[in-house]
């Protein structure tokens, strides 16, 4: 029995080296996927993956050329143009990244992927709007999945449409209520709006997940200034300061240059 699983190792280097990428050793997988190409250079899979780990490695031009092996393999698959546009993007090369996904959509119309690398590079680029429009599309495809949602929060904050923003945070702690970019988010929009009560309980939940965060201190005694809830107040300055004292000073200053004690 081991004999037969050795020999399929040892034949099947293509199934070794995704497990082999799977588990994140790359180095090994890289190996493995290199003798699968070069015993099969027609297998779109094995080169593809091949891109996959040269990516993970930071070998972004090879991993580039891989990912042309595939597509001049099979030119219907959308997950290769968006793999190469994320290397572009990573490039800093926007107008060719955005270029290969739209060959994507071109390819598979409905293709989520597609869409959630269009938000982040839209956003990546200032076009707000467009990443705005581009996360929509994405929580209609998957509407099940926190990212589109995070997604649309950071168009909206960037365009300072907070209800909106509070609208997507929301509906993603529906999906996971102990998501913290989305409590993070939900707080700033609803301290932006005046609504301190709900910034209060997110940024509370959010230290209940991540008390070593000086960030959420700061922000929840200034939400507690606001309240006028100067103990809640006095509390988050004390933790922040074993965390931050720097910080801790900073924003029990600005406490006082609003005319609330600490």
């Amino acid at each position: 029995m081991l004999m037969d699983i050795r020999v399929t190792e040892t034949v099947n280097p293509a199934l070794r080296g995704r497990d082999l990428f799977e588990a994140e050793q790359y180095v090994e997988a890289e190996i493995q996927l290199r003798l699968a190409v070069s015993l099969d250079p027609k297998n779109a899979e094995a080169w593809y993956n091949l891109g996959l780990v040269l990516y993970a490695l930071k070998k972004l031009d090879e991993a580039t050329d891989a990912f042309k092996n595939v597509a001049f393999l099979n030119p219907y698959r959308a997950d290769v143009y968006i793999a190469t546009g994320i290397i572009l993007k990573d490039e800093g090369k926007a107008a060719e990244a955005e270029s290969s996904f739209q060959r994507a959509l071109r390819v598979e119309p409905d293709n989520p992927d597609a869409y959630h690398q269009f938000s982040v590079l839209y956003g990546e680029t200032g076009r707000w709007e467009e990443s705005l429009s581009a996360a929509k599309r994405l929580i209609d495809l998957r509407p099940t999945e926190e990212v589109g949602y995070w997604a649309l929060s950071g168009a909206c904050q960037e365009l300072k449409r907070y209800t909106e923003e509070i609208d997507a945070c929301r509906a993603a702690l529906r999906l996971n209520p102990d998501s913290l970019p989305s409590l993070e988010g939900l707080a700033w929009a609803c301290a932006e709006t005046g609504n301190y009560q709900e910034a209060v309980a997110a940024l509370s939940h959010a230290i209940q997940i991540k008390p070593d965060l000086p960030h959420l201190h700061a922000w929840l005694a200034e939400s507690f200034a606001e309240l006028g809830n100067l103990e809640g107040a006095a509390d988050e300055l004390k933790a922040l300061a074993k965390l931050d004292p720097q910080l801790a000073t900073e924003v029990e200053t600005l406490i006082k240059k609003k005319g609330v004690p600490s």
